[in-house]
């Protein structure tokens, strides 16, 4: 086979990412078989060493991946393929924007010696864009796309191994301190099944749901919090599950698209981020509420897209579905009382019959006045109408709260992405109509998880803003904040892929995607040392 002719700046590209391969694969090898014969390579570049041990087994899946990409990079150059051309231009990319956020974070400005090397290589491809052949685009960017999604849906699987892994390193059968506050009321003698017991705030929450989680698992496991964590991932198995279906039964989605949602969607239910939900059998109330604010979404859709065909009415299972999931994300948490507005606004501007706007709102409403009924405001939180009255600072916290996900600690680079996030979920809302019109369903199930994360934020920091802005950071909260950026790159890899013109968009949407879950990985080292310390400081108590 003949290639179009190559200058020798992309050959020396070749020759650059061949040697990137060939040095990450190496990594890759060494780090998986420690104590080789190839060990005193390591002397070239110590520190490097000393970074990856500290990320363990997610060190060898990251080297492996950078070999893969500068592989497939070298390859597609010498070919003058354009899969070659944005893979290469894609993969520089990514440095360019890694160097320059490692220099900001760390202020080691030593890796901006870099940028004008990455800068000028990158200028140099987009000057020879024409040497690279169009011809086969149409066969080999959908293989290109098909290996990628196994490799995201791969990841993902990973992702669910690393959550059940922080479980089981950081078990520890003592209950942490909410849960002894049941213990303590039971002890006294007060049955835990009494209505009043099961109806008594928690806080701000009335987590009648998790308490019944809380009886099983004191019956019958002795409260060692056994079947709370088997609940755990069985709980988020099922919303895992209820999101690739949806995707495959709302949104039509197949193929690569549908194995690289599936794989974005394990990524950030099971990310360990929140690592909380893998050390207290308490959080089970955290992966109830997403999972009933998912199904009660799918069930109004289901509803809706029913009523779209014409010569029979809607089926009211799918409408008694999405009542009785808000009714139960009501009561695992407290910001399931979100539920009740989205889905009586989702009602009207999606136009369904007057009965069942009137079902959600009167179900809503009562719903709603039982829980404030004798509810008391926790007197160390904020008031929210107060807060209201700082918008500045409520926007500080809610931007920190969505952009916690990417950075561990680092308080202005979580707000700017924050900030950004919450721009494009503006831009994604205020595409609705469009989305109601062409009847893109799993959109508008995007469009609704959305806007219920950015509400849980909003109504948290209105609740705790006096414990200032950082408190935004806790790690509990992201898993509502994951949950958000699910939604927003689910949304953004329909957009790409919708872009059948230009099908290269969705290839280069799931590179950024796999640089996505490679700085998941790099960040996992973090949650789960926490998990561990928290799981030995429970262990150490009891002896």
């Amino acid at each position: 086979m003949t290639y179009p002719s190559r200058p020798p700046g992309i050959t020396a590209l070749c020759c650059f990412f061949l040697f990137g391969a060939v040095v990450s694969g190496l990594a890759a090898v060494m780090l998986l078989f420690s104590g080789s014969v190839l060990e005193p390579l390591w002397r070239l570049n110590p520190s490097a060493r000393e970074g990856f041990a500290a990320m363990g087994l997610w060190a060898v899946l990251l080297m492996a991946v950078v070999c893969v990409a500068c592989g497939a990079a070298a390859l597609g150059l010498r070919r003058c393929k354009r899969w070659g051309y944005w893979t290469a231009l894609g993969i520089l990319t990514v440095n360019l924007v890694g160097d320059t956020t490692n220099a900001v974070i760390t202020h080691d400005w030593r890796t901006l010696i870099g940028l004008p090397i990455g800068g000028a290589m990158i200028m140099y491809l987009l000057t020879k864009r024409s040497v690279f052949a169009a011809q086969d685009r149409t066969h080999v960017g959908p293989r290109l796309s098909a290996g990628l999604s196994y490799v995201i849906l791969l990841g993902g699987m990973f992702t669910i191994a690393v959550a059940v892994y922080t479980i089981l390193v950081s078990y520890s059968s003592l209950p942490w301190r909410d849960t002894w506050k049941y213990i303590a009321t039971i002890a006294k003698g007060e049955s835990p099944l009494s209505p009043s017991w099961l109806w008594r705030q928690h806080y701000e929450h009335r987590l009648v749901i998790q308490k019944l989680f809380f009886v099983v698992d004191l019956e019958m496991f002795h409260a060692r919090q056994v079947f709370l964590f088997a609940s755990i991932v069985v709980i988020q198995l099922l919303h895992l599950g209820l999101w690739g279906w949806s995707m495959r039964g709302l949104g039509r989605w197949r193929g690569a698209l549908w194995r690289s949602g599936v794989g974005l969607a394990a990524f950030c239910i099971f990310c360990p981020s929140p690592w909380l939900n893998y050390t207290m059998g308490f959080q089970v109330c955290y992966v109830l509420s997403p999972l009933f604010a998912t199904l009660s979404f799918v069930g109004l859709l289901l509803y809706w897209t029913d009523s779209q065909r014409p010569g029979k009415p809607p089926s009211s299972r799918f409408l008694w579905l999405s009542i009785f999931a808000a009714l139960g994300g009501t009561y695992s948490l407290a910001n399931g009382n979100l539920l009740w507005p989205l889905l009586v606004a989702a009602a009207l501007f999606l136009r369904l019959r007057a009965s069942a706007v009137l079902s959600f709102a009167i179900t809503g409403a009562v719903s709603t006045s039982l829980y404030f009924y004798r509810y008391v405001r926790p007197s160390y939180h904020a008031d929210p109408i107060a807060s209201l009255g700082t918008p500045l600072r409520l926007l500080e916290y809610v931007a920190l709260y969505i952009g916690s996900s990417w950075v561990n600690g680092a308080i202005v680079t979580a707000g700017v992405i924050g900030i950004i996030g919450l721009a494009i979920a503006l831009v994604v809302l205020l595409r609705t109509p469009y989305y109601v019109r062409t009847s893109r369903a799993f959109a508008l199930q995007l469009v609704l998880t959305g806007a219920f994360c950015v509400g849980t934020a909003v109504i948290t920091a209105a609740g705790r803003l006096n414990f200032g802005v950082t408190e935004a950071l806790q790690n509990r909260y992201q898993t509502f904040a994951l949950l958000f950026w699910c939604s927003l790159g689910l949304m953004l890899l329909e957009y790409a892929f919708s872009l059948r013109a230009k099908q290269y968009r969705f290839l280069m949407a799931q590179i950024c995607l796999l640089v996505v879950l490679v700085r998941g990985a790099i960040l996992a080292d973090h949650p789960i040392q926490e998990a561990q310390a928290h799981g030995f400081g429970d262990r150490k108590s009891v002896v």
